[in-house]
């Protein structure tokens, strides 16, 4: 043996194991991802890390697939079968229905189309340093003309010229409005969540979470020739970052090691407050939807991702209108974070959905949803 092939007998020896046990320590990570699925953070908070981390983790995997297969090794059935035990979560994350979704997008009579969008106060305080993000909002709901509207981080100011419950039924079709608010200054100054319908609104209710905010659940009962479906209007609890912790994620290493730790701690706390109140909140939303008497549909921002608790609590027994009829990763968060799903249309399996889509205008931080749904014959 020459002296070239001893150093690569040498290489392959010390090499080889160390890429073996980083592989198993990220399978090990990759399933953990999937039981944050299961854990609320209510027991177990830091579970909610791993659901996060789930779409790099499954990157990671994917790496040592192609990794082992390139030295034509079998340890790559390690990481694939780690992936494919997961088929729920690649599910919610990639959806093929590329040739059929625009022939669904034809509306017809008996198909319902249904939007939900977090206007974030239609751009009150001029976070898009756009003026115009109002207006662009309105064109925008009347080119898409849903039948069904959820807006979250509704804003109302009475009779002045923020009367966006008179806007919205001047402009468009939704004239029957459920709206209701979490905090109210100046008497006419509004701020909460709303549900518009060209059908009759018959039922309203306002679930509460208990938690002071602008969090709040509407459900609303519309009648649809002989139908009678609930519509739920969510807006779960947010982590609630202020400007200057955009800014600290942004610029993470910048700062001084002692300004980084409390800085980090701060935006931990927030992290863990926000996933179990979520948790407590999806709890009590998934009972709200058991007990409904009618058919549902579930639209809202839920501030989580496909992979947490939050979103596996809420859609027990329903469909996932995305995994239904969507196509590629639709990543509906428009802000300065990476953009994850974490708004849904949801619906229960006496619906068939179909054309489902995320409107990619970026008037608030968060993009519209919108699909149809037909009911089954």
């Amino acid at each position: 043996m020459n002296e070239a092939e001893k150093k690569r007998g040498i290489r392959s020896v010390i090499i080889k194991p160390f890429f073996l046990i980083l592989n198993a320590v990220f399978i090990f990570l990759l399933l953990v991802s999937y039981a944050a699925a299961k854990v609320s953070p209510d027991i177990f908070w830091p579970m909610a890390f791993a659901g996060i981390a789930y779409p790099v983790l499954l990157v990671i995997n994917l790496f040592f697939v192609v990794w082992w297969l390139i030295f034509r090794k079998r340890y790559f059935l390690l990481s694939l079968v780690a992936i494919l035990a997961g088929y729920n979560h690649l599910r919610a994350t990639f959806a093929f229905h590329f040739f059929s979704s625009n022939a669904a997008k034809a509306a017809t009579a008996d198909r319902i189309k249904i939007m939900t969008y977090n206007v974030r106060l239609f751009d009150l305080y001029n976070w898009t340093k756009n003026l115009d993000s109002r207006e662009n909002i309105f064109a925008m709901l009347k080119k898409e003309s849903p039948d069904i509207l959820c807006l979250q981080e509704f804003y109302q100011s009475d009779g002045t010229q923020f009367d966006n419950v008179e806007k919205l039924q001047k402009e468009l079709r939704t004239k029957n409005i459920h709206v209701a608010y979490s905090h109210t200054e100046r008497v006419r100054d509004h701020w909460g969540i709303a549900t518009c319908s060209i059908y009759p609104i018959i039922n309203r209710k306002t679930i509460r979470t208990g938690f002071r905010g602008g969090n709040l659940c509407l459900a609303t009962d519309i009648v649809r020739g002989n139908d009678t479906i609930r519509i739920f209007n969510v807006h779960l609890e947010s982590i609630r970052f202020m400007p200057e912790d955009y800014k600290f994620v942004e610029n993470f290493g910048s700062d001084e090691e002692t300004q980084e730790l409390e800085k980090s701690k701060r935006i931990l706390h927030k992290f863990r407050i926000a996933a179990q109140r979520r948790a407590r909140q999806a709890d009590a939303l998934k009972t709200e939807i058991k007990n409904s008497p009618y058919k549902v549909i579930v639209c809202g921002d839920f501030n989580d991702t496909p992979f947490s608790y939050t979103y596996h609590t809420v859609r027990s027994g329903l469909l996932d209108a995305f995994i239904e009829s969507g196509s590629g990763i639709s990543g509906t968060y428009a802000g300065k974070l990476p953009s994850f799903r974490i708004d849904y249309v949801l619906h229960d399996g006496k619906f068939s959905s179909s054309g489902y889509e995320v409107v990619k205008k970026e008037y608030s931080d968060h993009y519209p949803v919108q699909c149809y749904l037909q009911i089954k014959k």
